[in-house]
């Protein structure tokens, strides 16, 4: 019975957390590459569905998305990534 509770909990607690990525992305994105602004959205909604499934891979996927912009605005600012091998570029 705890248990159920406990998975109920994180269930809703991903399933806000998303909702607030997805605002928050979409906000982002439009500011700094409009390209984005639709890209990243769609995926963090394919995200949803996905955590239907599989919350890893809902959670890997929108990590993903947020990876790859943030590695095209270091890009665009001149930043230099530290990471030895990035995620596949989007």
């Amino acid at each position: 019975m705890a248990y159920r509770r406990l998975w109920k909990r994180l269930t809703m607690t991903l399933r806000s957390t998303l909702l607030l990525v997805r605002d928050a992305a979409r906000e982002f994105f439009a500011r700094f590459n409009p390209l984005n602004a639709t890209t990243v959205p769609r995926g963090i909604a394919v995200a949803r569905q996905l955590s239907k499934v599989s919350l890893r891979a809902a959670g890997a996927l929108v990590g993903v998305l947020i990876e790859g912009h943030l590695q095209k605005v270091a890009n665009a600012h001149g930043l230099k990534i530290g990471k030895k091998s990035p995620t596949i570029p989007i």
